[in-house]
């Protein structure tokens, strides 16, 4: 009952067959979309690269997006919405502290960014994060990195961290073929602890308020409720979709 990935599925797999009604949903927040050509789930990337030496595969060990939406602008170029679907989980993920003999220095955002190959666990483990995170293309702020004392993907930023990253990797990936590549969260509006981080951002508690402050192109970030979603679609919703649109009322009360 409490499973996002089960709620993703139960919402968005049967409006594969109804791309019209996702297109009026993304045509309330993107002004150029001709037509909704695909939705996939667990979505690692065009034919499954591995942009961060993570290993695994599609739905096992290796950053993924709950929900890729490949939508055509008006001008016909391919584009894509990764999301990350949330619908009772608290928070979105901490950098695992398993196997760091040093927890220590996770703690100076500074020492980290000087040397990741030295001081982050992660990049020693040969995970290219930081190599992207701090290239001359980067979708970070070098700056804001070093807002607060601690490296800023330790505590609740880490999953939105590595989707971030997947987006811009394949958007600057000639191989994929987009033209842009956006990166939201779409979450229950009633997951309240969502909201509330364990450290706050630059005194900022909301952390999808606080990650657009990280990002060089802000405009690239989205924020949805599975609740709005609902709202737009209901508008548009076939008569064939409306046993459905009851089953997600009695089971989820949406």
């Amino acid at each position: 009952m409490l499973s996002s990935q089960i709620l993703c599925v139960n919402l968005f797999f049967p409006l594969r067959q109804y791309l019209d009604v996702i297109q009026s949903f993304l045509s309330s927040h993107f002004s150029n979309v001709e037509r909704v050509i695909d939705i996939d789930f667990e979505y690692v990337g065009p034919c499954e690269k591995d942009y961060f030496n993570e290993g695994g595969g599609r739905g096992q060990n290796r950053t993924s997006s709950d929900i890729a939406i490949i939508w055509e602008d008006k001008s016909g170029n391919k584009n894509m919405l990764l999301l990350e679907f949330k619908f009772s989980e608290p928070d979105f993920g901490e950098c695992s502290k398993q196997g760091n003999p040093n927890r220590r220095r996770c703690q100076s955002a500074r020492r980290v960014i000087e040397a990741p190959n030295e001081d982050c666990w992660r990049a020693i483990r040969k995970r290219t994060y930081w190599d992207i995170i701090l290239s001359n293309d980067s979708p970070f702020r070098r700056e804001a990195l070093t807002a607060e004392r601690y490296c800023p993907f330790r505590y609740d930023f880490y999953q939105l961290m590595r989707n971030q990253l997947l987006a811009h990797c394949i958007e600057t990936d000639p191989q994929a073929d987009f033209s842009r590549v956006d990166f939201g969260v779409i979450y229950h509006a009633d997951n309240e602890v969502l909201l509330k981080m364990s450290m706050p951002f630059r005194e900022e508690s909301n952390p999808l308020k606080a990650w657009p402050t990280l990002l060089r192109a802000p405009s690239k970030f989205h924020v949805f409720t599975i609740q709005e979603l609902i709202s737009t679609i209901d508008k548009e919703l076939p008569e064939s979709l409306f046993s459905w649109r009851g089953y997600l009322n009695q089971k989820y009360d949406l």
